[in-house]
């Protein structure tokens, strides 16, 4: 089973994100707005990316997740991201 995640950039919720290769063959995060549609975001630009690993949230007892300030999201760089989603199996 692989593990399921959620995305925040800016604090809006995304419901899809892509990985995609830019001009210089290095993987990049590839998210979409409803207005301008997909677009790449780097490390370089003033992103604020979350994740929250959705299958380990799950398994927290619910006074936990309750009480939890940050509710299982944790800031990361889309570089890191990539390696996240590398090393739990969902980018092969």
């Amino acid at each position: 089973m692989k593990t399921e995640f959620s995305f925040r950039l800016n604090g809006v919720f995304l419901p899809k994100i892509n990985i995609q290769r830019d001009q210089a063959g290095e993987l990049c995060i590839a998210v979409r707005d409803e207005e301008i549609g997909w677009f790449t975001i780097d490390g370089r630009a003033d992103w604020i990316l979350d994740y929250r690993d959705e299958t380990s949230w799950q398994l927290l007892p619910l006074a936990m997740r309750k009480a939890s300030k940050d509710k299982g999201w944790c800031r990361t760089t889309p570089r890191e991201l990539i390696g996240i989603l590398w090393v739990s199996g969902v980018l092969e």
